[in-house]
């Protein structure tokens, strides 16, 4: 059960971002649909992560290639792991409007550089870089995001580790999320900052986790297409958050887990015009399982209770009811790989007066190596947000395909193509509209 930082690890997470790279030039929808690669978002929406490696399976997107990953240029008791990423890419529909459709293309730079400890023993690594996107035509829809992480590791005796890390980054929402104002002329940008204290401590077949973090969302305002300001400082705030979580290894492929988390929410701006903004707490009671029994599958699988509650409970009711989060890997052959994934959490709405939503998401994602450095792979994705107390349930569906050739340790090349549709009914409901991207990325590493 030990949960020490690897070479296997480490050079999982290079070859990760290699492979990542097309997919974020896609500009596949963030907020509306969780598109990291390797598992569509942090289980269960947990600051403690859940370790998949058991040392039996071993994924398309986890199998080292070392004759394809970057050694990194050594600087005094450090590596540092420089990036570029470099694309171009097209949409038909760049303002996602179901009226005013317009096409255009853009080009992609997200340079980046990760310098990260060698030592014996706990560890140090420090990330930053920049994710910059320029429109040919539609300018508005530019993007400036950047991101700056440190996270160190102080390890102790049979399993036991303490980590703290700190980090800010830029990014924008994608126009499909429901938890926007619908008809931007551009990209809502927000500045998310965080400081999380983590630590782990092993007793013979129990794992005990803490973990306490902090995030601040800072929202920028944006213009509509008929050129007024939308303003977006409401939804500013402050979330902190503390999780426990307990594991029982019954045997060492099988595990059974219990965790409790508790979020307390403080908005910047306490009243929107009239109306109170929607501070309050969040409560989360979660058990599960987790397994790598067989050479065909591993899961992860949790579920439970969510609770939500608003200072204002007058102007906002309780959203109350069932959370689950389900990961499982099925590896029909050593050469492929399918994920499926099904998910239920609430979100934070941007109506005027409305409390937020359930987001019920599944999703499946298909890898294949077809050759030793050439990468396949189609995703479906597919979301459901049902609004408490109005009239309104938005759907959101996204399939893509591409790939991913590793031509050296130095460069890979990315291609891919994506539909994304959203819809959306009822008394109150939102935009409708859809959109077909396909990118082109250039990667260069050492």
């Amino acid at each position: 059960m030990t949960n020490m930082i690897s070479s296997r690890s480490r050079m999982r997470r290079l070859g990760m971002r290699s492979l990542a790279g097309c997919i974020a030039l896609c500009g596949v929808p963030a907020a509306a649909l969780a598109q990291q690669v390797e598992n569509y978002g942090p289980f269960l929406a947990s600051p403690i992560p859940f370790s998949a490696d058991r040392g039996r399976n071993v994924s398309v997107l986890d199998r080292e290639r070392p004759e394809y990953e970057p050694t990194g240029i050594p600087v005094g008791g450090f590596i540092a792991f420089p990036e570029v990423v470099t694309g171009v890419g097209y949409s038909d529909n760049v303002l996602g409007s179901g009226t005013n459709r317009q096409s255009d293309g853009f080009v992609a730079f997200d340079p980046s550089i990760r310098l990260e400890s060698n030592w014996g023993t706990n560890s140090l690594s420090i990330d930053g870089g920049g994710v910059f996107r320029r429109f040919f035509d539609v300018t508005s829809r530019n993007e400036n995001g950047y991101f700056a992480d440190i996270t160190g590791r102080l390890d102790g005796e049979r399993g036991t580790y303490l980590l703290g890390s700190a980090g800010v980054r830029r990014a924008y929402q994608s126009q499909y999320a429901s938890d926007i104002p619908a008809n931007t002329l551009g990209n809502i940008s927000y500045v998310r900052s965080q400081v999380l204290l983590r630590g782990q401590h092993e007793m013979g077949r129990f794992r005990i986790l803490g973990a306490a973090n902090v995030v601040g969302l800072n929202f920028s305002d944006v213009r509509s297409l008929g050129g007024a300001v939308i303003d977006q400082d409401f939804r500013d705030r402050t979330s902190a958050i503390g999780a426990a979580r307990l594991e029982y290894a019954v045997t060492p492929d099988f595990s059974v887990f219990g965790e409790g988390d508790y979020t307390h929410i403080a908005h910047t701006r306490k009243m929107i015009g009239t109306l109170p903004n929607r501070d309050g707490e969040e409560f989360r009671l979660l058990g599960g399982v987790s397994f790598d029994l067989t050479a065909l599958i591993r899961a992860h699988i949790g579920a439970g209770y969510i609770q939500r509650d608003f200072q204002s409970d007058a102007q906002y009711p309780r959203i109350s009811g069932l959370a689950y989060d389900t990961r499982i890997e099925y590896f029909p052959s050593g050469l492929s790989t399918v994920t499926l994934i099904a998910k239920r959490d609430i979100e934070e709405a941007v109506t005027l007066g409305i409390s937020g939503y359930f987001a019920n998401t599944a999703a499946i994602r298909v890898d294949h190596e077809l050759m030793r450095n050439l990468l396949l792979y189609i995703d479906g994705q597919y979301q459901r947000n049902n609004f408490k107390d109005i009239d309104r349930i938005d759907k959101i569906a996204l399939f893509e395909g591409g790939a991913n050739f590793l031509v050296s340790p130095d460069w890979a090349i990315g291609g891919g193509v994506n539909y994304s549709k959203r819809k959306s009914s009822g008394a109150l409901s939102g935009p409708e509209f859809d959109e077909w991207r396909a990118t082109l990325s250039l990667t260069f590493r050492r």
